[in-house]
């Protein structure tokens, strides 16, 4: 069964160059390690930097045994939740967790049920050991939750538990500070403070910035970390002079400092870039592979990554080969982006319609995201067949719904609708053919149906390189 499971939930994100020392946290995650507290929490909203705090922190201590599990939606099951958790355990000691996995109920009522044979596979470890559960916020099953409390309650000496999330997890936490078992690092200690911003900004990014500047974008972004770097992407470059109107030039909360920035850094990019970013901003993570393949064509999308991760934007490496990414949350600013634009002109151009649809999806509008793929059905069926080929893009703009129907948990309609458009592509069109088994593929897998997904993205894969534009 683990063989079904996707690998690179389990690759713990590396540290970026555009790094800066954070020690008065990292002493908190080492006090925390020392005086064995079972539940390292760390809670922030999304960009003020707790990936990069853990990841960094664990590259910095090499000698802790360490393993990570990045969670999704998907995971609201808890036997399928458990049997991630298991896997990111043996990548430690492919003995760990399995009396759980021999013994795990297909549908379970109790938490110990879950979480009871574990605790005795821990208890025989001698050493310790670190279980990281990031995004923790996109659990929402009750039994999960009262089968952690249980975890906690009951965890051996050897196992910790750091777990990142947007809210509070719905763990016993006033027992767990009473009897002194859990470290806590929240939003405000994660803002950057004066020093730290002058470290990041003057000497990672080798900005001029003085004081008087530092204090005053300090002040404007509270020191949130996203708001930072996207300042000091939108720095580079700019003299003095230049420097003192931009920092002059905003104020206000966070949504309007990152609308701000994002438009600041986002116009000195090139329209390849923005393209690229808009189309692929719908995948959960990807290869150049897979971006190719979504693109229709060979793109360079191995290119494009290896300089977006160059210029630090938006992209998390999720392995040491720096072949799987995912993107930062604040790639959403990119529909604020196209909101300038003019609407006539979005409303001619099918593309332009599509990243409209791209955008809308990633931040959950499906309503509006259906009616712009309609626009882009009417601009599409204005042209002439030859240059927007109708049963083609027909066809795209279905496989984008089924992903609509995806992020809504409606598994079974992705499914149906990805399986009915890819019995009516021609065989030669193998490149749809390898995008459809994609979605479909990722239906299969959200859903529960880890042989399947297995099986199709298989397929998909073998698709894509008959097509030509997916490399082996």
């Amino acid at each position: 069964m683990l063989s079904t499971l996707l690998t690179t939930k389990l690759y713990r994100p590396r540290p970026t160059a555009s790094l800066v020392a954070r020690p008065r946290l990292t002493r908190h995650l080492d006090e925390a390690l020392q005086k064995g507290h079972p539940l390292i929490l760390v809670v922030a909203p999304a960009g003020y930097g707790k990936t990069t705090l853990v990841s960094h922190w664990l590259s910095e201590t090499p000698a802790l045994l360490s393993t990570w599990l990045l969670l999704d939606e998907g995971d609201n099951d808890p036997v399928r939740f458990f049997t991630y958790v298991v896997a990111a355990l043996q990548t430690l000691d492919s003995r760990l967790g399995q009396t759980l996995l021999d013994a795990l109920p297909a549908a379970p009522a109790a938490p110990e049920e879950l979480v009871a044979p574990l605790i005795n596979d821990l208890a025989s470890v001698n050493h310790p050991l670190l279980l990281v559960l990031d995004d923790y916020h996109l659990i929402t099953h009750t039994l999960i939750h009262e089968a952690m409390a249980f975890l906690l309650d009951h965890a051996p000496p050897s196992l910790q538990l750091a777990v990142l999330t947007g809210v509070d997890a719905p763990f016993p936490l006033p027992r767990l500070r009473v009897r002194e078992r859990m470290t806590e690092i929240r939003g405000g200690d994660l803002r950057f403070t004066f020093e730290e911003m002058t470290d990041f900004l003057n000497s990672v990014h080798r900005l001029t910035l003085s004081g008087e500047q530092i204090a005053a974008l300090e002040s404007r972004t509270e020191g949130w970390a996203a708001g930072v770097q996207l300042a000091a992407l939108s720095l580079e470059g700019y003299s003095q002079e230049q420097s003192a109107q931009f920092i002059q030039a905003f104020s206000g909360s966070h949504h309007y400092v990152i609308d701000y920035l994002g438009d600041e850094v986002l116009r000195h990019q090139s329209e390849e870039t923005l393209s690229f970013l808009l189309q692929t901003s719908i995948l959960d993570r990807f290869t150049g592979a897979l971006c190719d393949a979504l693109l229709g064509g060979a793109h360079g999308s191995d290119r494009m990554l290896a300089e977006l991760e160059r210029k630090n934007l938006f992209l998390i490496p999720l392995d040491d080969e720096r072949q799987w990414y995912r993107y930062h949350g604040e790639i959403h600013m990119l529909w604020n982006w196209l909101n300038t634009l003019p609407r006539e002109l979005v409303r001619s151009e099918p593309e332009l319609s599509h990243s409209y649809a791209s955008c809308l999806t990633m931040a959950g509008y499906f309503e509006a995201a259906e009616e712009w793929l309609r626009v882009e059905e009417d601009a599409c069926n204005a042209m002439p067949a030859s240059r927007c080929r109708p049963a083609i893009r027909g066809t795209v703009i279905a496989f984008y719904r089924a992903v609509f129907a995806r992020y809504r948990g409606d598994f079974a309609a992705a499914i149906a609708t990805c399986q009915a458009e890819l019995e009516q592509i021609p065989a030669t069109e193998t490149r749809y053919v390898a995008v459809g088994k994609l979605f479909l593929g990722q239906a299969h897998f959200y859903a529960g149906n880890t042989e399947a997904a297995e099986q199709v993205l298989t397929e998909a894969m073998q698709a894509g390189l008959a097509s030509g534009h997916w490399s082996a």
